[in-house]
């Protein structure tokens, strides 16, 4: 696993500063500062994957707390843009369920035998990445995993993994609508994106 805030520091800090779940900073200035930092992120993936032609790249998504950071890695790359809302979808759950399987059919151009690069914002256990990495990386050639924060605990389980962070985190809590981190509660980063907080 890369870490890049252990990588290329002067970079990313000034964008991590922002998007830390108590800075306070919603809308604009934090997407913004996702997008820069897929932006970075993208610049390093390109770097490491220097003999793979940008086409053979495809950028899945997890909405929604992804899409901005997802957007910066896309546009470094020039590649494919895929979303996914596996949250909302009560079908998604199922192994052999029909929404997964259409998904799929429909995507595949855009999967098999690709470099699919799978984007969250936030890795806390990985259920949701991990349901979505064990369905397609049949199809693909390689799966990538590219997450904003990655909590510390988590690390280990990424060990071995093409999987990248732009840094770690010690902080857990359930996502609410709220600012600030209190009784186990801290902002959900979807809602913060998108100035769904209530203050």
């Amino acid at each position: 696993m890369k870490i890049l805030s252990e990588v290329c520091p002067s970079e990313v800090n000034i964008h991590i500063e922002i998007c830390k779940s108590d800075s306070g900073v919603t809308g604009q200035k934090l997407r913004l500062a996702h997008y820069e930092l897929g932006k970075i992120m993208g610049r390093q993936i390109t770097q490491d994957f220097k003999q793979t032609n940008p086409a053979e790249f495809t950028t899945l998504c997890l909405m929604r707390s992804g899409l901005c950071f997802g957007l910066g890695i896309v546009d470094e790359l020039d590649c494919t843009l895929l979303l996914l809302d596996e949250k909302n979808d009560t079908l998604w759950s199922s192994p052999d369920s029909i929404y997964f399987n259409k998904y799929i059919e429909y995507n595949l151009p855009y999967i098999k035998n690709k470099y699919v690069i799978l984007v969250d914002a936030v890795l806390n256990t990985g259920q949701s990445l991990f349901s979505v990495l064990n369905k397609i990386e049949y199809f693909c050639t390689q799966a990538i995993i590219s997450v904003n924060v990655v909590q510390e605990k988590m690390v280990k389980v990424l060990e071995g993994k093409n999987a990248y962070a732009i840094r770690t985190s010690r902080n857990q809590f359930v996502g609410s609508k709220t600012l600030y981190q209190k009784d186990g509660k801290g902002p959900d980063t979807g809602d913060r994106l998108f100035k769904m907080i209530i203050a």
